[in-house]
């Protein structure tokens, strides 16, 4: 089974690295992968920030499956982050994610 290392750092509006915060991450639909034979369900973790409002998390990336499928990211803020975690990609920070083609769409709650 195919696997993403999402790293970020986050910030509030006053350039303060937010500690103890909870960033969410969910499959939205069911996944597959082709290499294993699995499924893989629609389910939500999540990763905390440290002192520095840095996280890091490991998240399954549907690699060769033929499945398009959109990982939404919450962040503390509430605002969602719809993306596609690149194939073949071993670690991707969440800057590169929101700022890419793999950001598919955002919304506030």
């Amino acid at each position: 089974m195919s696997s993403t290392t999402v790293t970020g750092t986050i910030h509030g509006v006053d350039n303060q690295p937010l500690v103890n915060k909870y960033i969410y991450f969910r499959l939205k639909s069911v996944g597959t992968d082709s290499g294993d034979s699995i499924v893989i369900d629609r389910d939500r973790i999540s990763a905390i920030t440290d002192q520095s409002g840095q996280f890091s998390v490991v998240l399954w990336d549907n690699g060769e499956s033929g499945v398009e499928s959109l990982i939404e990211i919450k962040l503390p803020s509430r605002e969602r982050i719809d993306v596609i975690i690149p194939v073949d990609t071993t670690s991707v920070d969440l800057w590169e994610l929101s700022t890419r083609e793999c950001r598919t769409t955002a919304s506030l709650e």
